[in-house]
């Protein structure tokens, strides 16, 4: 890219965002629901 022209972003960069923010996403939710059964497993012990 450069720093003179700034082109629309290529359809790799876009498509590679959107699966980054995807995993980041998923695995937000994923360490999420691990600590809530992490939590009411210790709650019920």
């Amino acid at each position: 890219m450069l720093p003179t022209a700034a082109p629309p972003a290529p359809a790799k960069v876009i498509a590679g965002a959107v699966a980054l923010g995807t995993a980041g996403a998923a695995l937000g939710a994923y360490l999420i629901a691990l600590a809530v059964r992490s939590r009411r497993r210790l709650r019920r012990s």
